[in-house]
């Protein structure tokens, strides 16, 4: 298995494909298999970095370690180790933080944004969130707890129809204790995040599911009105995880997106 090291810890990373690099960054608690429904998809036609963050699936670290400006240095480390000037970043609700100050650090590094999910709705809403899932992570055996913030990240018609495989999710990618208060560390960052959202002149997608129970209807609608001329791509039947629920539109919208031919803004 592939690792670099970057800043005194081995960090896990995959690639496959050639053309155009593009960076994949996982959300709350995610590692590099989060990404295994697109990976193979966007091979195709670009070169595609998986990696597990620092302390989460096989990369060392602890908890201590998992602040925005080590998880950013960690990003520059991988591009550095890869040989890659410029790549574009895909992230995904907690990971779109991590790409968004990773651009605002180092903006000569980054190609474009693509945000999946990404955890800018209004201050009180993404409280109540963050409580939810705090509340699920303090309450709940391990892979009970797994379980109810699955269920959250998708639509109901898809925790109905595919409960198996959410509980195979549960099986090989148990929650332990680390995971847990890594967790519970990237929800702080994300209760104070003052950020700003859309970032200026930076070619921008922004993917969202319709049926996103934690970012809900509301901030849905709110989260389009402050988008101005990013594009912007609304997926029906979809919760918060619509890589995990509709992978080939994700994929089309995001290779799409980053083709030298694309119309950046609608």
């Amino acid at each position: 298995m592939p690792f670099v090291e970057i800043q005194g810890a081995r960090i896990f990373y995959k690639e496959r494909g050639k053309g155009d690099p593009i960076v994949l960054v996982p959300g709350l608690g995610g590692h590099s298999l989060a990404f295994n429904p697109i990976f193979g998809i966007l091979a195709r036609k670009m070169r595609v970095i998986g990696f597990d963050p620092r302390g989460l699936g096989r990369s060392e670290g602890g908890e201590g370690d998992t602040g925005l400006q080590r998880q950013v240095e960690d990003l520059v480390g991988l591009l550095n180790e890869l040989g890659i000037v410029r790549a574009s970043f895909l992230g995904v609700s907690f990971g779109a933080i991590v790409v968004r100050e990773m651009a605002l650090a180092h903006r000569d590094r980054v190609e474009k944004l693509i945000l999946c999910s990404p955890p800018m709705g209004r201050k009180d809403h993404l409280a109540l969130v963050t409580r939810t899932i705090r509340t699920i992570l303090e309450n709940f055996p391990p892979e009970e707890a797994m379980m109810k913030f699955l269920e959250l990240a998708v639509s109901e018609r898809y925790a109905t129809e595919n409960r198996e495989r959410l509980l195979d999710i549960v099986r090989w990618d148990p929650l332990d204790e680390k995971r847990k208060r890594i967790m519970e560390a990237q929800l702080e960052i994300i209760e104070g995040d003052e950020g700003k959202w859309p970032l200026d002149e930076l070619p921008t997608l922004v993917i969202a599911g319709c049926e996103d129970k934690l970012l809900g209807p509301g901030e849905i609608i709110w989260l389009k009105s402050q988008m101005g001329q990013r594009k912007f791509v609304a997926i029906p039947h979809v919760g918060h995880n619509p890589i995990l629920e509709a992978p080939q539109r994700v994929a089309t919208e995001i290779l799409a997106f980053c083709s030298p031919k694309a119309h950046l803004f609608p």
